[in-house]
């Protein structure tokens, strides 16, 4: 099955603020204070009206993920590379360290908290990240599944913080839904606390993946 590419097309040229817009809008982003974020994807099996050339029986795939501390550079490469161009007087607010002064500037390199994919239950050897997915960053692990598929993750929380771990695109009950709630009606995995571990349940059900118009994979964040 070939893969497809998305592709935005616009029909007017894009303007110099609405260069100058999208860039701010990714500082935005990258400049977030905790970036704890994985990705989720989902294989085609869907039952629509096209009969699926191969099926798939479904199967439980298991994950181990933790959460962890990492000194994280934002500017690896020294350059702006969404602009392509030098750093510029806006931009040396997030690549160069001045903690003190009337300008402080927070720096490239910052402590975050990120998810790690490990090859078994006792959270000591990472999973090797093949290099078509070396480009997401500090996003990931990907969490593959074809409609009807189970998904267990052993999480383990190796931060000094309180964790959690939720998921777009999949069906699961309160105890996997990973997001505490301020009226304290909180599931058994919402709040994981520093060095705790958790069994998180999902299920791919049929909503989870691709609709008749779409590609043959869906990519839930």
């Amino acid at each position: 099955m070939g893969k497809k590419k998305l592709t935005i097309a616009s029909g007017r040229p894009y303007t110099v603020k609405k260069l100058q817009f999208m860039k701010n809008l990714m500082r935005t982003f990258i400049s977030t204070a905790i970036i704890i974020a994985f990705i989720l994807l989902l294989n085609a099996c869907k039952k629509d009206k096209v009969t699926p050339i191969v099926t798939y029986p479904a199967k439980t795939r298991v994950y181990y993920i933790a959460a962890e501390e990492v000194i994280w550079d934002y500017a690896l490469q020294g350059y702006d590379v969404y602009m392509g161009m030098p750093f510029d007087s806006i931009d040396s607010v997030y690549a160069v360290n001045l903690p003190l002064g009337p300008t402080p500037h927070i720096g490239r390199k910052n402590l975050k908290a990120r998810y790690i994919e490990y090859t078994d239950s006792t959270f000591t050897t990472p999973k090797t990240i093949i290099p078509q997915w070396q480009h997401l960053g500090i996003l990931g692990p990907v969490i593959r599944a074809i409609v009807g598929d189970s998904v267990i993750v052993y999480y383990k929380n190796n931060t000094t913080i309180n964790t959690s771990l939720h998921v777009h695109g999949l069906e699961y009950d309160a105890s996997s839904e990973g997001a505490p709630y301020n009226n304290g009606t909180n599931g058994a995995g919402d709040i994981i606390v520093p060095k705790g571990k958790y069994m998180y349940k999902y299920f791919a059900r049929d909503g989870s993946g691709p609709g008749p118009t779409q590609p043959s994979s869906i990519v839930w964040i």
